[in-house]
């Protein structure tokens, strides 16, 4: 074999292992970004659900104070639900 030969053999298997290298790494990256993508989606919904708990409860005190006659005012005041949301459970 030839040393121009033997070269051209052994910068195929240098980029072999450059681009064997480039795909490790891209895979590891991807395998990074899909666990950060995951626990952001974790995160919000956890958020999600705290905010939707916060409000379902708030409808509840709202139906509460409703049952014993509070103006739909005192409700708001109480709550902090606007008066739509409170008209609606009237009916």
């Amino acid at each position: 074999m030839e040393k121009k030969e033997a070269e051209q053999i052994e910068n195929i298997f240098i980029e072999n292992k450059e681009t064997e290298q480039m795909i490790y790494a891209i895979e590891i990256a991807m395998k990074e970004m899909k666990q950060k993508g995951k626990a952001e989606g974790m995160a919000q919904g956890r958020t999600e659900g705290i905010i939707e708990g916060e409000f379902n409860a708030k409808l509840k005190i709202a139906k509460n104070l409703i049952s014993i006659g509070m103006s739909i005012d005192q409700v708001g005041a109480v709550t902090g639900l606007p008066t739509e949301e409170i008209q609606k459970l009237q009916n």
